[in-house]
Formats: structure tokens, sequence, C-alpha cells
């Protein structure tokens, strides 16, 4: 049971993993192409070394040539001169030349191999890389039309349309209130007041027939 449990929660961990690395695949991706970057650096580093260790020794062999064929002209005239004890010296200078030679020979051989496979891994690193960025690109144009199929652009638009028409509806019947309140007014006080000003009875209530009608009510009750 205990065995199972721990399969379960790595499945779980598992799928976890997956989630994130689906949901953030963009960014891995660019992680992973900056450090793909630094590495095409590193090779690019590594390669102008080599190439500037063969021009050493490729000037190191120059100058081993250029000692030896010295020596040896000076040792045939040492030998015209009868002086063999300096010829033997100057012959014994040139076996170790001669070694020295050897060597940086073998080592530009090998600088040669060297900086050919580097050049090699570096086009194809190169190559790999441009296809890299190209397929960024492409990936995120394809990241942005997915997450558009899962936006229906034309609900929030919808939405706004429906909030309109409701908010031009209210004003509408607000306008229209308005109206029919200022015309029940203007009909109720001043149709009175144009039919007493036209001699069509009186105006309105008066004050001083008010107080008439008042006294004869008291005079009738007096």
């Amino acid at each position: 049971m205990f065995k199972q449990i721990i399969t379960l929660c790595r499945g779980q961990a598992y799928e976890a993993v997956e989630v994130v690395a689906q949901r953030h695949a963009l960014t891995i991706l660019d992680q992973q192409i900056r450090d793909a970057g630094a590495g095409i650096a590193q090779v690019r580093r590594a390669l102008a070394l080599a190439m500037a260790e063969d021009s050493q020794e490729a000037a190191r062999l120059e100058a081993l040539a250029a000692r030896i064929a010295g020596l040896e002209e000076r040792a045939v005239a040492a030998l015209r001169g009868g002086r063999e004890d300096l010829a033997a010296d100057a012959a014994q200078a040139i076996a170790e030349l001669e070694t020295d030679r050897q060597s940086a020979a073998k080592a530009r051989a090998m600088f040669g191999v060297e900086i050919g496979r580097l050049k090699g891994r570096l086009k194809e690193a190169e190559r790999r890389f441009a296809a890299l960025h190209r397929g960024r690109r492409l990936a995120r144009v394809g990241e942005a039309v997915r997450r558009s199929r899962n936006f229906d652009g034309t609900l929030g638009v919808n939405d706004a349309e429906a909030t309109l028409a409701s908010l031009r509806e209210r004003q509408e019947l607000e306008a229209a209130a308005d109206e029919a309140m200022e015309s029940v007014t203007s009909v109720s006080v001043t149709i009175e007041e144009r039919l007493g000003a036209a001699g069509f009875g009186d105006s309105g209530p008066q004050a001083d027939k008010i107080l008439a009608r008042l006294k004869e009510l008291a005079s009738g009750q007096g």
C-alpha cells in the first residue's frame, strides 16, 4: 500500500510538472535558446583560441626554419674554413631545432584537426540555432492563434451593445416622462390664465373675491 502511495505521489508530481511545462512552454523555450546561444559562444571562443595557437605555432615554425637555414649555411662555412668543431656544435644545435620543428609541426597538425572539427561543429550549431529562432517565431504566432481560438471576440461586443441599448432606452423613457410632465404642468397652470385673460371666466382664485365670500358667510352666520 505504501509503495502504491509513493507511486501515486510520483505520478501526480510528474503530471504537475507536465502541466507547468505546457503552460510555460514558450518561456522554457526562450531559456533553452539562450542556453544554446551561450554554448555556441563557447564554441566560438574555443575556435578562436585554437586558431590563435595555430598562428603562434606557424610563426614558431617559420622562425625555426629560418634559424636552421642560417645555422646550416654558417656550419658549411665553418667546415670550409677548417673549423669542424664549430660545425659539429652547429650540427648539434640544428638537431635540437629540428626536434622542436617536428614538435611544432605535430602541434600544428593537431590544431588543424581541432580547428576543422570546431568549425564543423560551429557551422552546424549556427544552422540549427537559426532554424530554432525561426521556429520560435512561428511558435509565438501559433500560440497567439491558439489563444485567440479560445476567446470569443464577439462576446464583449454583444454585452457592450446590450448595455448601450438599455442605456438609450432608459434615457429615451426619462426624456419622454419629462416631456409629459412638462406638458401636464403647463396645461394645468397656464390654460386657466389664458382663458381668463381672453375673457372666458376668471383667470384663477383671487384673494379679494375669497375675502368677500368669507364675509358673506360670516354675516349669514351672525
